[in-house]
């Protein structure tokens, strides 16, 4: 009985809907924030202890938890991007986590300017390309989030 639901199951190919439509162009911008995307994961991945630390020192606890989760969904959020067949729900959530992602490091990144936190590195890509928390840092973290934005929408409005 089982067995006969099963192949009932697996006879029905599930199919994923066609990528949004997009330009070239408009794909190779979202192209490159996946990139952002994974080199960040990536490089707080491979500096795994050294990440737990910058966030801690940003004031978060349970780093192990957050360093975890931020990878995580980094790595899941740049799959949103790419040009590839995907459950809409699976992409969806992708996106969701780029925003969220996004508005992390921007609103961290408000605070540690504004509380003046004296800490080498602001933990974009782990220990590599270390910055300090500073005007520069929070350009790059609004630029983040506006690009963000704006390719989310992209995505959104023409996956139609």
């Amino acid at each position: 009985m089982y067995v006969a639901q099963i192949k009932k199951w697996s006879a029905k190919k599930a199919k994923a809907p066609e990528p949004p439509r997009l330009n070239q162009n408009q794909w190779n911008v979202a192209g490159t924030l996946s990139v952002v995307l994974v080199v960040m994961g990536i490089c707080q991945a491979v500096s795994f202890s050294s990440f737990k630390r910058v966030l801690t020192g940003l004031g978060l606890d349970a780093p192990t938890a957050w360093a975890i989760a931020l990878i995580l969904a980094e790595v899941w959020a740049a799959t949103a991007f790419y040009r590839i067949k995907l459950d809409p729900r699976f992409r969806l959530a992708g996106l969701g986590l780029a925003l969220a992602i996004a508005g992390f490091w921007f609103v961290l990144n408000v605070q540690a300017v504004s509380n003046d936190l004296r800490i080498p590195n602001s933990g974009f890509f782990g220990r590599y390309i270390a910055q300090a928390p500073s005007g520069w840092t929070l350009l790059e973290a609004s630029l983040f989030l506006g690009a963000t934005l704006y390719i989310v929408d992209m995505i959104k409005n023409r996956g139609k």
